[in-house]
């Protein structure tokens, strides 16, 4: 049709509704991680490597004295062989909170690294720590006592002013207190170590661990049986 110069215009074509943009899905963020075991584990470590050169030198130094007093032992074998017997007890000790330091360091290598067995490790260093310290604090009483009694019965009668005697007794106590605290505070930790290990949400999140160690296992043994 042709038109004219006052011929209405065509009429424009129908355009196709707008559609709208699709919905955005936003992923949720993954869990976090708790983060305890870096702190923890990091303390382990750090507790562990002072204890390993304090009680090396602490071992060093009962083992050189217990070689110069066999030496230097001159009336008979007897006054030897009572400084080995008395030595015994805290050598002993002093070997066993040194194997303690060395378990406490690999706990803390294998917590940083969250392995299951890090928690255990952790919990058998606490209960034998605390009772290497009971031991210890049971022994030092009795140093304590056996040294004021020997102090009050070897005192000679003719030296210095009674009081001296008393002055003794209060010089071992005050001592064997020092010691008593200073183990009292060597316990804060292991207690800390117990109380922490055996809370539930510590146990529930050690168990996602040997989980996720599994499903890594079995993800590595199927990449390896593909050809």
């Amino acid at each position: 049709m042709v038109q004219g110069p006052y011929s209405p215009p065509p009429a424009a074509p129908l355009s196709s509704p707008v559609q709208p943009p699709p919905p955005v899905v936003v992923a949720p963020p993954p869990p976090r991680r708790p983060a305890w075991p870096t702190p923890i584990g990091i303390i382990s470590i750090c507790l562990a490597s002072l204890s390993l050169a304090c009680d090396g030198m602490n071992l060093v130094f009962q083992l050189l004295v217990m070689a110069v007093f066999q030496t230097v032992s001159t009336a008979g074998t007897q006054p030897g062989v009572q400084m080995s017997e008395a030595a015994t007890g805290p050598l002993m000790l002093a070997g066993a909170d040194l194997v303690a330091a060395v378990v406490l360091l690999v706990g803390g290598i294998l917590l940083l690294k969250r392995r299951p067995v890090a928690r255990a490790i952790h919990l058998i260093y606490a209960m034998s720590k605390m009772l290497i310290l009971l031991i210890g604090v049971t022994l030092l009483v009795v140093a304590i006592r056996e040294a004021s009694a020997a102090a009050a019965t070897t005192m000679p009668t003719t030296g210095p002013a009674p009081g001296s005697t008393a002055g003794m007794k209060a010089f071992f106590l005050m001592g064997g207190g020092f010691g008593v605290i200073s183990k009292a505070l060597g316990l804060l930790y292991p207690i800390f170590l117990l109380v922490w290990f055996l809370r539930a949400p510590v146990v529930n999140e050690v168990r996602t661990w040997a989980l996720s160690a599994r499903a890594a296992q079995r993800e590595w043994g199927a990449d390896d049986t593909e050809p």
